[in-house]
Formats: structure tokens, C-alpha cells, sequence
């Protein structure tokens, strides 16, 4: 009898076992198959709490990061691990195959310190702002998802080619491309734009002024 326990005993071990290593594998290949992943890197520019406005017009909060080499990101804040700065040193990263400028999860290191971004907003407000002006002082593009919805059942992403202007005040807008209207904004340009007031990051209108 002493024996047949014993046995029972293993048996259940050995099934969950199995079952854990079975997960494993599923996970990974879901893992494999949907995300890249990425090692160590620096954060060289962060611009920090930039309001993204989906197309159902609910803002959330996101960070935008310039890494070594110049390369461009950007991350939902409820996906960042640790607090983050320039000059940062980050553990690793994983980016959407279907969306590869934005980031699915990244961890700094020494991640066990407070994250110092704010958490998603509930606001919603599609009030237009009066006129803003700036001069770019830094630009680049990135493909940005704004929207998931389902079609059949099926995941459809919605990316928009975004230009991100950062202006002489430190301000970080940007611009999606239908609201650009085919106008491509350089350094040292003078513009004039306006935002909803509930998302000063995201220009509806913009055009302009100068060089």
C-alpha cells in the first residue's frame, strides 16, 4: 500500500511536470510568434507622460524614447518596468512583430525603483485649443498604433505614419499624417498649431510660419 502511494505520488509530479512544461512551451512559441525581443541598451532622450488620443478619442499615456544608435520607441506606461531617464541603462525590451515601434513590455535596470510616470488619464475631450507656436528643434518619425479593433474575431491594428516635433520649450508634439497633410516639418521651422485642451502632445491643425 506504502508502495502504490509512492507511486501515485511520482505520477503526479511527473503530470504536473508535464503540464508546467507544456505552458512553457506554449507560452514561448505565443511569445516567438507575436514579439521581438531586445537586449541591453541606453536611454539616450526621453520625453516623458506624451497623451496619445486613440481613435475612440480615450487619451492614454505613453513615454517616447530615443535609444543608443539613435533608435526610436515608444511604450504605454502600464508597460514600463522601473523608472526611466536619460542616460538609463535599460535591461531589455520587446516590440509588437505587427507594430515594431511600439514596445509590449520593457525593464530597466535596477528596476525595484518607483516608477516616476504617471498613470493612464480618463478623460476624454475634443475641445480645440487656440493658437501655439514653436520652432522644431528636434524631429523623427515612427509608425504609432492608436487603435486596435476586432473583425471577425481577428485583432486589426491601425498604424499612422506620426511625425514627433520637439519644440524650443521641450514640448513633444506630433502630428498624424492625414492631419499633415502631406507637409513635412524640418528643424528649424517656425510653426503655428493647435491641439484638443485635454491632449496638448497630439496637433489637429498645424501649418507653417517661417524658417
Amino acid at each position: 500500500m506504502k508502495n502504490l502511494t509512492i507511486i501515485k505520488l511520482l505520477m503526479l509530479c511527473l503530470s504536473w511536470l508535464c503540464i508546467s512544461c507544456s505552458e512553457e512551451k506554449e507560452d514561448n512559441w505565443a511569445e516567438t510568434l507575436l514579439l521581438d525581443n531586445h537586449g541591453k541598451t541606453k536611454i539616450e532622450k526621453v520625453y516623458k507622460n506624451v497623451i496619445f488620443v486613440s481613435d475612440t478619442f480615450i487619451p492614454f499615456r505613453c513615454t517616447v524614447f530615443t535609444f543608443s544608435g539613435g533608435v526610436h520607441k515608444y511604450a504605454q506606461n502600464i508597460r514600463i518596468n522601473g523608472a526611466v531617464g536619460e542616460g538609463f541603462s535599460v535591461k531589455e525590451y520587446q516590440t509588437y512583430k505587427a507594430c515594431p515601434d511600439e514596445i509590449y513590455q520593457i525593464t530597466m535596470d535596477g528596476s525595484g525603483r518607483a516608477s516616476d510616470i504617471e498613470e493612464e488619464i480618463q478623460s476624454r475631450g475634443l475641445i480645440l485649443s487656440g493658437n501655439k507656436y514653436g520652432r522644431i528643434v528636434e524631429c523623427f518619425t515612427m509608425r504609432c498604433r492608436f487603435t486596435t479593433f476586432l473583425i471577425l474575431g481577428l485583432p486589426v491594428i491601425t498604424q499612422f505614419e506620426t511625425q514627433f516635433l520637439e519644440l524650443e520649450n521641450g514640448n513633444l508634439i506630433y502630428i498624424k499624417d492625414y492631419n499633415a497633410q502631406g507637409q513635412i516639418f524640418r528643424i528649424g521651422d517656425d510653426i503655428c498649431y493647435q491641439t484638443y485642451t485635454l491632449n496638448p502632445n497630439e496637433a489637429v491643425i498645424i501649418e507653417k510660419t517661417g524658417h
